[in-house]
Parts: structure tokens; C-alpha cells; sequence
């Protein structure tokens, strides 16, 4: 579990999944106590900080409601303490990000006073990472707690110039030159970072830029505080002025390429009251020693411990592998689907930094990039509950230094025999360890009174640790002697499924020793949770299957996590152990098929219900199914998109997991609905791997049902387009055309022929691209659709058609309108102000650039936020703003780069070339133009293609090259004509002019 304060308060469980956090009150109230943490926060001081001083006479019960459902989340390093006079939440350095802030920025300082700079800079750079915005980011903020961020703010300045001085000292002065112009913008008084980039602009032979810096700080410090620069300042100009040698760069060295890479720390909590496996333990000792071992497989029948045994040890010796550890669930041995390689590569390139936008959908490419991020590092991964080697063998590390160890019921010969294993096979619990495990767990008064009974009890359960867990939780409930528990557990049947050298094995008896002293609703829940796809679930889940209030639901999934029959993971978030899921579902066989259809078609009436109100929420816009559903439940509250995407992303796996169960059992119509639903937030989200298994499995299941067909190829037709595959897209897009016009599905077939216009503008189709939307123009008017979306897209297009007129005629009805959702007056605005701008409009376009831009980040559009900014930089650079031009071009490429968005990125590279050509850096012109054009070509964007093309005709003319420069423009010209291009035709004639052409 992992609580994140630096930035947007956000709470995160052990698989890495954002959690859905209560009222605003309570988010703060979790917030002081971040900021405090390890440190008792008395009552006053949270009741002054709620309230603003004035707390209500229902305050401090209200503070004890806050406490007690902030409880619900916290998991093994977070603890919520009440104390004598207040509360302190307790945490581990690694279940924090302030904690792990202050960590790495300690090791970073003490790295370099020890001279290893270039692991300083990495710590340092590594602590940065954990800042994603304001401390507590969209609350509002106590007085009491502003000292404690203004320090973390002055921390992580503090912080960020030691990792420059370390960067300087590493010779990286010439990227830092740049990098400092914005730093220094940004935080005008900060002497240390103008000193930094004086120093940077020196060593990189601009002694004049750096002079010029020195004079720009000694203004602006004279004018807002009417000072001077400070003794180190103006010491450091007198060595400029004079070129003291001592200023120079004494070594010369490859600049040391710095990762911002922060390990993953994914092993579950060892046991509690771990016991014994002395051999064991020893055996994976002496292989993990070995330098040549990368994999090491623990096999033998279930619950034998084989988990409990291999997170044990990894926690162990987790130091030994400093870039982190990896821990996944493969199921290969249960009731639910086993994850598949694709499934769980996708998981693990998530947890080492690769964007969901670059994870690879086949598990060839996937392999390969996971094995390229291992590469040289020393990662231990745990693949638990392996089904087969073929699951396992995509998932191991390509070379030495990473560890692999394997958990299986199986043997895994082919590991072995292939991949050069080692397996170790892990029985029971010897007689003696048994002892000790029931010793610990019954409590060692009660069970030093009775050792023959405790004992009897390890026998009874074949000294299996989870069944010995399990009756030693049923025997600690009961007021009865061990022995009268003992003689119960002996006398009931056992389990089939499990044995133990052809013995049969006591845990059934276990399992029925704890299933039947539930009340009958207990019972019944647990029968029901064995229906549910995907291994996890929540209180609504509950509530859903046992046709109740979600209140009373809470009741009764508290008396199983009492019995060991579940497990809380996380806030409402719970699981079952595998064997308890197949003992689940053998009870759940007994009911009829009547109950258990209506309790499967609960539980997906809820899951459609919930994500429905979820994508609402969220405000993705985009045409879905509009036929009622029922209300199965009493619907969901969230608190803005925010709030929404953080419960899809936490429901992720279980509404897929869902949606296939039903694209391959029935009911087929949830599967495509689902589908249908989640298109939205999979094309935010970008999650690729899962959203091509989800639209081709709906694509199956609808069949010849004609509006099922549009709604699943309609899914896949985004899937495609958001990877910039274009042709599979539109041949998707076709075919849902046809169907909504044969089957009457007007809105869809308007939001398709929107779509397909998009994709037909960006590969270069300006003609094919008006056609579409005219016909989605038509459609609307005939069934009195808004048109808002429809004319935004014709806005645009007739930006890049150069016709700007008809542009701002178009974007000004969407703005003026009323009837745009806030996402399309961003879109409609920033074309808007590149229409503006190519008009000579330079005010007009700039306020329409800065509303665009704050609409975007109102609405948590990083790329629509890119482009506004990529706007403003053009519209600066109109005004011979190159300053001003390039920070906006910097920020908006650092945006692009950070949600991997390739169109955003190619043309922020494109812009950053402008601005180097008007300020006369032609080399970096040139690279970045290169860089630009390379990506546009790459990702096929015929505009930004072009952009690119003519930027490097213009630098080429620049610089006296006049042959390649006449090359460049007549391929531009000649491609602008073909497509459309007015604008870009136009100027590329205007360049052929000027070369005598």
C-alpha cells in the first residue's frame, strides 16, 4: 500500500491501483496526518484545521467517523493510531512518498559528499519523481500544516540544485544551459539556480549569454526587492568577466545519462507468525547465491505454503536487489482464468515506468521490452501459482543478475529441463514446526495446557500450513477445549481435491468447520462469491448477489473476513484464497440454476449500472448504448473524474474479467455493453492490452445483433486509431457505419463518421476527411443532434485546409454556442487561436491559447494541455517572444513525453525547432526539426510531416545550402498540394521564391 501527499492526495493498494477516498473532509483530514506522520497530531489541531477554528458541536464525532473509515484502507505500513489526546498515523518510509522523498534526498546528499556524483544525481533525480504537483493538490489546505509544506517545497528546490551542482560536476553543462533558462523563469530569486546556469552557460563557450544572465538577475532582484546579487553571485560574474580557468570543466566525460526510473517494491506482507522451513529456506539460500541462478521454482501440493515461504525469504533478502521486486499472482490453479503472459507483462512494464500508451499488445514485443528494462539491473521477481511453464517462460528476466523465483502445484519439469530451474519440493510442516505454528497462533498459555490436543489438531490438518491457519482461527473463537474442536475437525469429511501422498487431507474439514458456524446469510454470500469472475470483489458485489443494501452487505462480509474466509485488501476492496474460491464454487453447485442465474445477472446489472455513472462522471463524451438499465443498486457518488477514473481503474480487472466470462458464457449482451461503456475510459487511459481483449471478445459475442456489432467495432475501431493504426481503424469505422444505417443507430453512426474524419486528417485526407464530417453534419441535422462536436472537428480541419475564415466561423458557433461540453470549447478554442493567430490576430489568439489551456488542465487533459501550450509558443514566437516561446515549447514537450502522446510530442519538437531557427541556433534547429519529422513520418501526421519539412527547408536556406533546401520546400509543396495543404502549399512557394524558384 502506498499513500501519495506530494501532489493530489492519493492512495494506492499493493497491486499498484489507485483507491477511491471519501469525503473531503476526511481526505484532509488524511492529509494533515501525512504531513505529520510518525508524529502524534493532537485532536485540537484537527478539529482547528477542519473547520477553520470553528468546529461544530458534531466535530469530534465526526473526526471518529473520518478515523474509522480512513481505517478501512490502511494495510500492512500504515498504521492509524488513536493516542492520548490525538491520533498518529505510523507509516514505513517506503509506504509514503514524503518519506521516500526525504530518504533519497539524504542518500543523494550523502553520495555526494562521499564524491560519487553520478549516484547522487540518481537518488536525487529519483526523489523528484515523487512530486506530481502541490502538496495536496485540489484541497483545501489548513494554516497549521503550510510550515510543514513550505519546508517539503523548499526540500525539493533545495534538492533539485544539489542534483545540478552533481550534473555539473558529471559535465552536462550543455543540456543543463537550457534546462536552467526555464528553472531560472520559473524561480526568479532563486540565486543558487542563476548561479547554476551562469556557471552552465559558461562552460558550454556562451560567456556572453552568461553575462547577460548575470545582468538579468541583478535587475530583476533590484527591481521587486531593491537588492543586489548576493557575495557568491557577484564573485562568480568577476570569474565570467575574467575567464578564470578554476571555472572551467576539468574532466572531459561522456555526460552520464541520468534515470528517473523508481523501483518497484511490490512483495506482499511476509506471514504472520512465520514458522519453521529450515531446509527450505537454507536450499533458496544457497541457489540465490549462486551468480549464475536466475530461476528457482518452489513446487508441491496447495497449501503447503509455498508463498508464504518464497515472500518470506524475499523480504529477507530484498537489499540484495537495489532496482526493486516484482510479485505477481498467476492463478494458474483455481477458479479464476489464469492471467496470461500479455496480461501480466502488461502489469509489470506499468510498475517499471513504461506508460500504458508504449506497452505492446503481443507477447513476443512485450517480453522483449521487459527484458530491455531488466537489462543490467537486478530486480527479483516472484511469479507465484504458476499454471505451466509456457505461462512462465515469457515472463523471466534474458540475463544474469535478476532472480526468478517460481511458486507451482506442478513440478515443472519443462522449466527445468529448458530454462535451467532449480525445483525444490515443499511439503508439509514437520510435527514439531506444526507445534510451534499452533503455539503461536492459539496463544502459548492455552496451548502449553494442552500439547497432546495441539498436537492431535496438526495431525487432524496434515500439518498443512493454511489449513493449520484456519483451524487455529476457528479453535481461538471458541470457548471449548482443543480437544472438543479437535474431535469436531476429526469427525467431518475432507476436502478431494488436496491430498497428500495419496492420503486425504483434513482441509475440507477446515473449510467446513468454518463455513458452517456462518449465519445462513454469511453462508450464502460465500456460496455466491464462488459465481464471480475475476477473484475479486467489493461491497457492492456483495450487495448485487445477495440482492440487499450495500449497508447490510458491510455487515456480512465482516463476519467472513472474521471466519478466514476472505480477505480485505484494501478499502472495499476484498479477495478469496483459491482454494476457498473452488470450495465456493462446489458449494454454490447446490443452488438452483435459477438462483444462481439471478444472482450472475445481479451482479452484471451492477457492474453496467456503476460503470455507467462512472463514464458519465468521468465526462468522456463519447456515443454509447442509451437503453435504461435497471437500478440494481442505490447508485454510485463521485466526486468529479477524478473520483471516476480512480474507481474504473480500481474495478478495471473485475469489469474485464466480467466482460469476457459473458462474451464466453452468457449473457452475451454484457459483454458488448461493457465494452461499450469502457471505450471511454480505455481511450484515456490507453490501456491496450486490455482493451483489444475486451473489443474482440464483444466483436464475437454480438453476432448478427446489429447493434451489439456497431457497439464492439466500434471499440475496436478506437483501439486501433489510438495506436495511429490507421487502415484497421477506418475498415472498423466502415463496417459500423453500414450497421448503424441499416439498423437505424443514428447517433452512433454520427459519432463514427466524426471519427472517421479525424483519421482521414491526420493521414493527410483533407477531402476524404470533409466529406465524412458533412455526412456526420447531414445525419445530425435530420435527427436535430447537437452539432458541436461535428463543427469543432470542421474547425480544425479547416485550420490545416487554410481556411481560416471558415475556421473561425465554425469554432466561434461551437464557444458561443452553449451547448459544448467543456472538452469540446478546449479542442474548439485552441484551433480557434491557431486560426486567429495565422490571421495576424495575435491578442485574439493568445486569450483564446490561455482559456483553451486552462480548460484543459480544468478538466485533466495532459495532451489537450500540450497542445494549448504548443499554441502559446507560436503565438509568442509571432510577437518575437522567443523567451517567453521557448518555456512554453519546453513545457508542453515535457507533457508529451511524460503520457507518451506522439502527436503532442511531434509537433512540441517541431515548435522547439522554430524557436531555435528564430533565434538563430541552427544546429539545434536542424536536430529537432530532424527529430520532428522523423516522428511525424513515423507515426504518420501528414501536418506536422509538412511542418517539419519546411522548418528544415527554411534552416537549410538559412545556413546556405540552397540545393537541399530546394528539395525540401518542392517536397513539401508538392505533398501539401496532393493533400490539401493550402497553408503549407503556400508556404512553401513563398520559400521556393526566395531560393530562385
Amino acid at each position: 500500500m502506498r499513500l501519495r501527499v506530494l501532489g493530489p492526495l492519493e492512495v494506492r493498494d499493493l497491486d499498484d491501483r489507485p483507491q477511491v477516498l471519501g469525503r473531503v473532509k476526511e481526505r484532509v483530514l488524511l492529509g494533515m496526518l501525512a504531513l505529520r506522520v510518525n508524529t502524534l497530531v493532537s485532536r485540537d489541531a484537527l478539529l482547528a484545521g477542519l473547520w477553520e477554528g470553528r468546529p461544530p458541536r458534531s466535530a469530534p464525532a465526526n473526526v471518529t467517523s473520518y478515523v474509522s473509515n480512513l481505517r478501512r484502507i490502511m494495510q500492512p505500513g500504515l498504521v492509524l493510531e488513536t493516542l492520548p489526546g490525538g491520533y498518529q498515523l505510523t507509516a514505513d518510509a517506503d509506504a509514503i512518498d514524503l518519506l521516500s522523498f526525504e530518504r533519497l534526498v539524504e542518500q543523494g546528499r550523502q553520495a555526494r559528499a562521499d564524491g560519487q556524483h553520478a549516484l547522487a544525481v540518481e537518488r536525487l533525480t529519483q526523489a523528484a519523481g515523487f512530486w506530481r504537483g502541490p502538496v495536496m493538490d485540489g484541497l483545501p489546505v489548513p494554516d497549521a500544516v503550510r510550515p510543514e509544506i513550505a519546508r517539503l517545497e523548499d526540500l525539493r528546490l533545495t534538492a533539485l540544485e544539489e542534483c545540478i551542482d552533481g550534473r555539473l560536476e558529471l559535465g552536462q553543462h550543455g543540456t543543463l544551459a537550457d534546462e536552467l533558462a526555464v528553472l531560472t523563469s520559473r524561480h526568479e530569486f532563486r540565486e543558487r539556480l542563476w548561479g547554476q546556469r551562469i556557471l552552465a552557460l559558461y562552460r558550454s563557450g556562451r560567456q556572453s549569454e552568461a553575462l547577460a544572465a548575470y545582468q538579468e538577475v541583478h535587475r530583476l532582484l533590484d527591481e521587486h526587492l531593491g537588492i543586489e546579487p548576493g557575495a557568491a553571485l557577484r564573485a562568480l560574474h568577476q570569474q565570467v568577466l575574467r575567464s578564470d580557468p578554476k571555472l572551467e570543466y576539468a574532466v572531459v566525460a561522456e555526460p552520464v545519462v541520468v534515470s528517473s526510473w523508481t523501483p518497484p517494491r511490490q512483495l506482499p506482507p511476509t506471514v504472520w507468525a512465520f514458522t519453521g522451513r529450515a531446509d527450505e529456506l537454507a536450499w533458496l539460500e544457497s541457489q540465490g547465491a549462486a551468480e549464475t541462478m536466475t530461476v528457482m521454482a518452489l513446487v508441491g501440493t496447495a497449501g503447503m505454503g509455498k508463498t508464504a515461504l518464497a515472500v518470506h525469504w524475499a523480504h529477507r533478502v530484498a537489499d540484495r536487489f537495489p532496482d526493486g521486486q516484482l510479485y505477481v499472482d498467476l492463478h494458474g490453479h483455481g477458479t479464476q482464468d489464469p492471467s496470461t503472459p500479455i496480461e501480466v507483462l502488461t502489469s509489470f512494464l506499468r510498475a517499471l515506468g513504461v506508460p500504458s500508451e508504449r506497452i505492446p499488445t503481443d507477447v513476443e514485443t512485450a517480453t522483449a521490452s521487459y527484458r530491455s528494462k531488466l537489462a543490467g539491473r537486478r530486480v527479483l521477481v516472484i511469479l507465484d501459482n504458476a499454471g505451466s511453464a509456457e505461462q512462465v517462460r515469457p515472463l523471466l528476466p534474458g540475463e544474469p543478475g535478476c532472480l526468478t523465483i517460481v511458486t507451482s502445484r506442478r513440478r515443472m519439469t519443462g522449466l527445468v529441463a529448458l530454462d535451467g530451474a532449480r525445483a525444490h519440493v515443499v511439503g508439509g510442516l514437520t510435527p514439531d514446526d506444526a507445534h510451534e505454528l499452533l503455539t503461536r497462533l492459539l496463544g502459548a498459555e492455552r496451548a502449553n495446557a494442552e500439547p497432546a490436543a495441539v498436537a492431535k489438531l496438526g495431525e487432524v490438518c496434515a500439518h498443512l500450513p493454511l489449513a493449520l491457519r484456519l483451524a487455529a482461527a476457528r479453535v481461538a473463537g471458541m470457548d471449548g477445549s482443543i480437544e472438543d474442536c479437535v474431535a469436531d475437525l476429526a469427525s467431518v469429511q475432507t476436502l478431494d481435491m488436496l491430498a497428500v501422498d495419496d492420503e486425504p487431507s483434513a482441509v475440507r474439514a477446515v473449510f467446513d468447520s468454518s463455513y458452517e458456524p456462518l449465519n445462513p446469510l454469511a453462508q450464502r454470500l460465500f456460496r455466491l462469491l464462488g459465481l464471480v469472475p475475476g477473484g475479486g470483489f467489493t461491497r457492492r458485489t456483495a450487495a448485487a448477489l445477495l440482492d440487499v443494501h450495500p449497508d447490510k452487505a458491510d455487515a456480512v462480509l465482516d463476519v467472513l473476513v472474521s471466519a478466514s474466509m476472505i480477505e480485505r485488501r484494501a478499502a472495499g476492496q476484498f479477495v478469496m484464497h483459491d482454494l476457498l474460491c473452488r470450495y465456493a464454487t462446489e458449494r454454490v453447485a447446490a443452488e438452483s440454476t435459477e438462483d444462481r442465474g439471478a444472482a450472475l445477472g445481479r451482479l452484471f446489472g451492477s457492474y453496467l449500472q456503476d460503470t455507467e455513472t462512472a463514464v458519465v462522471t468521468m465526462g468522456s463524451g463519447m456515443a454509447r448504448i442509451t437503453q435504461p438499465l435497471a437500478e440494481i443498486l442505490p447508485e454510485l457518488e463521485f466526486q468529479g473524474s477524478g473520483e471516476a477514473l480512480a474507481w474504473l481503474d480500481a474495478q478495471r480487472q473485475s469489469l474485464v474479467a466480467a466482460a469476457l466470462y459473458a462474451a464466453e458464457h452468457g449473457p452475451h449482451g454484457v459483454a458488448w455493453r461493457l465494452c461499450d461503456q469502457l471505450r471511454g475510459y480505455f481511450w484515456a487511459r490507453r490501456c491496450h492490452p486490455e482493451w483489444l481483449t475486451v473489443a474482440e471478445a464483444a466483436v464475437t459475442a454480438a453476432g448478427d445483433d446489429l447493434e451489439a456489432a456497431a457497439a464492439a467495432r466500434h471499440c475496436l475501431g478506437d483501439h486501433f486509431w489510438s495506436l495511429g493504426d490507421y487502415e484497421p481503424a477506418i475498415r472498423q469505422y466502415v463496417q459500423v457505419v453500414a450497421a448503424c444505417a441499416e439498423a437505424g443507430l443514428a447517433r452512433r453512426q454520427v459519432g463514427v463518421l466524426i471519427n472517421l474524419g479525424a483519421v482521414h486528417r491526420e493521414l493527410g485526407h483533407l477531402n476524404q476527411a470533409h466529406d465524412r464530417l458533412r455526412d456526420a453534419l447531414d445525419v445530425a441535422q435530420c435527427n436535430e443532434f447537437a452539432e458541436t462536436t461535428i463543427r469543432a472537428n470542421l474547425g480544425a480541419l479547416h485550420v490545416e485546409m487554410g481556411r481560416m475564415e471558415d475556421a473561425v466561423q465554425e469554432h466561434t458557433r461551437v464557444v458561443d454556442g452553449g451547448q459544448a461540453s467543456a472538452p469540446e470549447r478546449a479542442f474548439s478554442l485552441n484551433s480557434l487561436a491557431t486560426a486567429h493567430r495565422h490571421l495576424g490576430h495575435l491578442d485574439e489568439a493568445q486569450t483564446c491559447a490561455m482559456n483553451a489551456l486552462a480548460l484543459h488542465r480544468e478538466t485533466g487533459n495532459r495532451a489537450g494541455e500540450a497542445s494549448a501550450l504548443e499554441t502559446l509558443a507560436a503565438i509568442h514566437l509571432d510577437r518575437d517572444h522567443p523567451t517567453e516561446a521557448f518555456a512554453f515549447a519546453k513545457d508542453a514537450l515535457a507533457i508529451a513525453q511524460a503520457i507518451a502522446n506522439p502527436r503532442a510530442e511531434t509537433a512540441t519538437l517541431t515548435m522547439l525547432a522554430a524557436v531555435h531557427l528564430h533565434q538563430g541556433d541552427h544546429t539545434q534547429a536542424e536536430h529537432y526539426f530532424t527529430l520532428g519529422l522523423e516522428s511525424a513520418r513515423t507515426n504518420r501526421i501528414t501536418y506536422t510531416e509538412l511542418e517539419a519539412l519546411l522548418g528544415l527547408a527554411a534552416t537549410h536556406q538559412a545556413t546556405a545550402r540552397p540545393t537541399t533546401a530546394r528539395a525540401l520546400a518542392t517536397e513539401a509543396r508538392q505533398a501539401a498540394q496532393a493533400s490539401g495543404f493550402a497553408h503549407h502549399q503556400a508556404t512553401a512557394e513563398t520559400l521556393l521564391t526566395g531560393l530562385g524558384q
